[in-house]
């Protein structure tokens, strides 16, 4: 079966106005609503080092990954959200010769990962869910 990977770019979320915000779950939602298949979404962080003058920052960089064996581009452009779809999947991080996985965590090597399986959400989740969120 061909499967179809994005790579969706973060929109400041928590920087936007309340409306703006509004608009970002509504789409968001408007996304999941009309997909008929599996849909993977990957929240990856990194941290990386910021030199400036001679200061060293360390930052948080997230990186968003959708995969779905039907295509998105339609509804991610109605959704109003900037992507761009990949010839490749995204690189996995975890090797699954040397994790263990449990219904709600992944344990591997010196991590434990979260992991969320949602079917479907309430509306009230949903809006405490994307204030907390950085897409």
């Amino acid at each position: 079966m061909r499967r179809y990977y994005y790579q969706v770019y973060p929109v400041n979320y928590m920087l936007l106005h309340v409306e703006e915000q509004e608009s970002i779950i509504e789409a968001f939602k408007f996304l999941l609503n009309q997909v008929r298949r599996e849909l993977i979404i990957t929240c990856r962080r990194e941290n990386r080092e910021i030199h400036w003058e001679d200061r060293i920052f360390v930052a948080d960089l997230y990186s968003f990954y959708i995969e779905s064996s039907e295509r998105l581009d339609e509804y991610l452009n109605a959704a109003g959200l900037l992507y761009q779809p990949l010839l490749n999947p995204p690189l996995r991080l975890l090797d699954p010769g040397q994790v263990i996985v449990k219904p709600r965590y992944i344990i591997g090597k010196d991590w434990v990962y979260r992991v969320l399986s949602a079917y479907k959400l309430w509306q009230r989740l949903w809006r405490d869910l994307f204030r907390r969120s950085c897409l």
